[in-house]
């Protein structure tokens, strides 16, 4: 997101801007202020200037800011008449920062080596003070520089990687996608920029997959390669026994793959990310019979060994396979769960969809949350990914969370007295919403919990006020009484305002009394998005994350 930022303030419009961009964004010149200056610059809000002439032809392609370790090597040979040789010697003093060593090369800078053959800025014409101030200016660079050499190679990979996502965007991402099989954390973050670009990304199906994610159309096949358990040589079997035709059943399956490199486990798994879904059984359904297809798996193998034909063979008829009564299916929060145990994320649906309306409306997301600075309260929620207790010096519990929302995840530290009181919510695969302290250490970004709610409880602690529009035109008595009715269901002490749009146009704003104080929680926003039409409220949060508290429910 920051270099997102950065590029739409900078606009490159060349590639030395990109060169220049892999350079700056880093701690040092962006806390220095150097990297605020080259934008400035870059656009003319800010005079470009040089310390001498002589150095415009080196500094002018980063509008007279010092970006490059190899521009520090120019100078000396410009200025001081350094071979380029000698020229590295000083950068890589510059770069150990010794005194004695930086003192050295600062008289030879300045008035000459007759040893090493260096004239010096003195001998060449240049004023020694301005010759002195270049030179400092050059030893304070050292803890900026970066190699030139470097930026542009990275900044060459970018230019052409986000030309081919530009242009190509689907064929570009099923590669990326397939680069990353054995990564699982990668794929996750992959997909959702799939989703975020307007790419479906398929279900695995055990009849269309193959190990790499593939092109299907204008969308992504999942690849086989990817799903936790199935190694390459068990893919390599299947993809064999697919040439012979299509997989008709998990019995037909079991009976032409091998068995030893498609083992139980391998075949569980692929159950569980819903690969073999298109035979219309369901995943309970499959895992009940599993012992019994690969026995029967087992069984017609055995006999094509030994060449024993079935009745069944030579009438080209399929045997009798068991099934239970019923077809069965999983809970959905159960399938949720495998399909994480084996993809690394949810594939059909997730979680937090249902409340994601929650979620944009109390809290901020994990993306927003990096441009946040130290030590500033925040509301943030999402699914427990994983919770690990530690042990403090005084013998009590804490625990260290990591929350996943639909755009990442992030670290949640809670402190023994917290920890207690909410024991009974804090396992896996819980929503919660956290109120607490944000800070960040590299790329880890975490929040100290001080409050911790469920999503219901969130509603009704968080939310202050809830706005309703009325467009009268077409508001119907009975549509009032329905709205009448919910607001007596659902008695609580939220305050509701109406904001009522008559049929001459007028907006009239009308806050209600104690009795139309409302206790809100999921059904009561769903009943209301029935009489009034989706999304037709606003809500305002107590929640204090520094941005625009009045927001709309999406």
């Amino acid at each position: 997101p920051g270099m997102r930022s950065l590029l739409k303030k900078l606009k490159p419009s060349k590639f030395e801007d990109i060169i220049a961009l892999v350079a700056l964004y880093r701690p040092g010149p962006m806390g220095s202020g150097m990297l605020d200056d080259f934008v400035k610059r870059k656009h003319g809000e800010q005079e470009v200037t040089y310390p001498l002439p002589e150095l415009k032809p080196i500094l002018e392609e980063t509008y007279g800011i010092l970006v490059y370790q190899e521009q520090v090597m120019q100078i000396a040979q410009v200025i001081a008449g350094y071979s380029l040789g000698n020229a590295d010697l000083l950068r890589r003093a510059m770069g150990k920062k010794k005194p004695e060593e930086m003192k050295k090369h600062k008289e030879v800078f300045l008035h000459g080596s007759k040893e090493l053959n260096i004239e010096g800025a003195e001998k060449r014409g240049f004023d020694l003070k301005i010759a002195e101030e270049i030179f400092n200016l050059m030893e304070k660079f050292a803890d900026y520089g970066f190699n030139k050499s470097h930026s542009a190679a990275y900044a060459m990979i970018t230019y052409q990687t986000a030309f081919l996502k530009t242009h190509y965007p689907v064929e570009y991402m099923s590669q990326l996608l397939s680069s990353e099989l054995d990564k699982g954390d990668k794929i996750v973050v992959f997909i959702e920029e799939c989703k975020k670009m307007g790419i479906k990304v398929l279900p695995p199906t055990i009849n269309e997959s193959n190990k790499d994610f593939t092109i299907d159309k204008t969308s992504i096949r999942f690849g086989l390669g990817a799903i936790k358990n199935v190694g390459f040589s068990a893919i390599d079997s299947i993809l064999e026994a697919r040439k012979e035709g299509k997989f008709k059943s998990i019995y037909d399956f079991c009976s032409r793959v091998d068995l030893r490199l498609v083992n139980r486990k391998v075949i569980e798994s692929l159950i569980k990310a819903g690969v073999f879904d298109e035979f219309n059984r369901s995943r309970k359904t499959l895992i009940d019979v599993l012992d019994q297809a690969i026995e029967y798996g087992q069984t017609k193998q055995k006999n094509r060994e030994m060449g024993i034909t079935t009745i069944e063979d030579l009438l080209g008829l399929s045997e009798e396979e068991y099934y239970p009564e019923g077809n069965e299916e999983f809970s959905e929060h159960e399938l949720l769960r495998m399909e994480k145990d084996v993809l690394g994320f949810y594939l059909s649906n997730h979680p937090l969809s249902s409340y994601s309306n929650i979620l944009s409306s109390l809290t901020i997301s994990s993306t927003e949350l990096e441009h946040f600075d130290d030590e500033v309260d925040v509301t943030v929620g999402g699914i427990i990914k994983n919770i690990k207790k530690h042990l403090t010096k005084s013998g009590e519990k804490m625990a260290f969370i990591t929350l996943e929302d639909l755009e990442g995840s992030f670290d949640i530290v809670v402190f023994p007295s917290l920890l207690n009181e909410h024991i009974y919510i804090l396992e896996e695969d819980k929503i919660i919403i956290v109120k607490g302290r944000y800070s960040s250490n590299g790329d880890r970004r975490s929040v100290v919990a001080s409050e911790i709610f469920t999503p219901e409880s969130a509603l009704e602690t968080l939310i202050e006020c809830i706005t309703v529009k009325l467009d009268l035109l077409g508001f119907t008595e009975n549509r009032l009484e329905q709205l009448y009715n919910l607001i007596k269901d659902y008695k609580g002490n939220t305050t509701l305002k109406f904001l009522i749009f008559t049929q001459d146009g007028l907006k009239i704003s009308l806050k209600t009394g104690e009795n139309f104080r409302v206790k809100p929680n999921l059904a009561f926003f769903s009943q209301l998005n029935d009489i009034i039409g989706e999304n037709n409220f606003e809500i305002v949060c107590n929640t204090n994350n520094n941005r625009l508290e009045k927001l709309e429910v999406a």
